[in-house]
């Protein structure tokens, strides 16, 4: 990177930092990415064919977008850091990161067709219904619970929902205990039903 780039960079950065507006941020961002892009694409490509990692012309347009904002988000003005080594450190821990998660979901994908169980429609339905049916016999005040731990099996952290100190009279330690008793009846109940 030039010194004229590395300025425009600053800058662009700094302006980022001033606007309150988040459209007017966003552009302001956008902008700096596309400074940007090149270097960090080059970057992405360098790391990944050092990593014997073919990527797609989708994928490393994606990745440059995603490691742009991953860099931005935890680059700090004033540090003694310059702006292309900070982003070309980022954009390394980014790929490491991304080649991590990569290999635990490939790893997750192949146990799941090693163990697949073909399971109907009609099975699925009859098993949702034996769940409901689960639940009904959960004293009242633990329902919330019982509908929390099924959520939190189910979903991604982004389904999961923050509790608060007391629920429905439930203490924390409480709460956390019956939330394990249940995931242990339901995942049992799942085993032997399938």
């Amino acid at each position: 990177m030039t010194k004229l780039v590395v300025d425009r960079c600053i800058s662009l950065y700094r302006e980022y930092q001033r606007r309150e507006c988040v459209p007017e941020q966003q552009e302001t961002r956008n902008r700096l990415f596309l400074i940007m892009k090149p270097y960090i694409e080059t970057w992405i490509m360098s790391i990944a064919r050092r990593r014997g990692v073919f990527l797609s012309e989708q994928e490393l347009i994606s990745m440059s977008w995603e490691s742009f904002l991953f860099c931005l988000d935890r680059y700090r003005q004033g540090n003694e850091i310059l702006i292309q080594n900070h982003f070309f450190a980022y954009t390394r821990f980014f790929f490491l990161r991304w080649q991590v998660k990569e290999a635990k979901r490939k790893s997750v994908l192949e146990d799941l067709e090693d163990n697949a169980v073909t399971v109907s429609f009609e099975d699925e339905i009859l098993l949702l219904d034996e769940i409901v049916s689960l639940k009904k016999l959960i004293p009242e005040e633990y329902k919330i619970v019982f509908d929390d731990t099924l959520k939190s099996m189910a979903g991604e952290n982004k389904d999961k929902v923050k509790t608060s100190k007391k629920i429905h009279g439930l203490s924390m330690s409480q709460y956390h205990t019956a939330k394990k008793i249940f995931k242990v009846m339901i995942e049992h109940f799942l085993i032997n039903n399938y």
